[in-house]
């Protein structure tokens, strides 16, 4: 259990909010702590939950717990009874459980100044869930808070929502990403800035770039984009053909390509290149095709066409390349 809000430094406006709300003794009865997956929205809630349950007199001055009362001591444990955590069980978050915890809501705490209800992947609750939810938003009991953590906050239901406060959440700086990286791996700076650079502000999708079989997929896209660039057009349809064949997930392969165009644009950017109109033509012809993958589509013409627009795109500045 995280009790401290500098394990999240990088989250300094959501943290001043926060705090804020307990220092002025204003506190939401709902909050949601939104954000991408891996940016620390769960360390974020257990500091503010932690300050909230806190017993500790310097509590409302700092708004932040203080680790050594009867509360925080539990709660570092493992084992205050205050704190109630949802979590989707498979798919969603089950009804029965929102009533189990709706009814204990109107008890008082057993061991901290407030109970904290923490609901994982909110946007996971089914609607009879979220309904059940709702009530209890709408009176809530004293001593109650409701912290919910969301990736995408449009998925909860626009009432529930609106009986919340909610707070965005940064990304994880690049700088952090790279410091994190080298630790974690043995790493050129070189490697650990392209694996900040894949993760996209989340520390979740760096541990997954740090594998070294997601690294080989991206040496993979890099070297067929910039093989289209080169091959022959006769053998144009049997390289993509071969992608997607070999590819178990083309909605990450073109999220991959959309990467592989920012970092193309960067370094011509970094070179002093005159940027050319089509180099964001086809970053938006590559998310049209992440649209059109939601439907009914023939991926092998899908991406026959994703091929022939990188390859006029990237054409000029790999042409004069052997064909490997």
């Amino acid at each position: 259990m995280n009790l401290k809000f500098e394990s999240v430094w990088w989250q300094a406006r959501a943290e001043r909010l926060l705090t804020g709300f307990i220092k002025r003794g204003r506190i939401p009865h709902a909050v949601v702590l939104a954000g991408r997956p891996g940016i620390g929205k769960r360390l974020l809630a257990e500091a503010f939950a932690a300050a909230l349950m806190c017993r500790g007199p310097e509590v409302e001055f700092t708004g932040m717990a203080c680790g050594g009362c009867s509360s925080c001591r539990r709660l570092l444990s493992g084992m205050n009874p205050d704190l109630m955590v949802l979590r989707p069980e498979g798919q969603a978050i089950k009804i029965d459980r929102v009533r189990e915890i709706a009814s204990e809501l109107s008890f008082a705490p057993l061991a901290s100044k407030r109970r904290v209800i923490l609901l994982e992947d909110a946007e996971r609750l089914g609607d009879e869930a979220a309904n059940a939810l709702l009530k209890s938003l709408e009176e809530p009991p004293a001593h109650n808070v409701f912290i919910l953590l969301a990736s995408n906050v449009y998925a909860l239901l626009p009432t529930l929502r609106s009986r919340c406060f909610t707070i965005t959440l940064q990304p994880v700086p690049y700088d952090e990403l790279i410091r994190t990286a080298r630790q974690l791996k043995d790493l050129t700076p070189e490697e650990a800035g392209l694996c900040a650079f894949l993760a996209q502000g989340s520390r979740a999708n760096l541990e997954k770039w740090l594998d070294g079989d997601h690294r080989k997929k991206w040496n993979r896209i890099d070297e067929w984009v910039k093989k289209l660039g080169r091959v022959p057009l006769r053998y144009f349809f049997k390289e993509v053909r071969e992608l997607v064949e070999s590819e178990n997930s083309l909605e990450e392969t073109l999220q991959l390509l959309k990467l592989w165009l920012i970092l193309f644009i960067r370094e011509a950017i970094r070179s002093k290149k005159a940027l050319k109109e089509g180099w964001f033509d086809a970053f938006d012809f590559v998310e049209e095709g992440e649209q059109a993958l939601k439907v009914n589509v023939n991926k092998l013409m899908l991406m026959e066409e994703v091929g022939l627009v990188l390859r006029e795109a990237v054409y000029e500045a790999y042409s004069r390349c052997e064909v490997s």
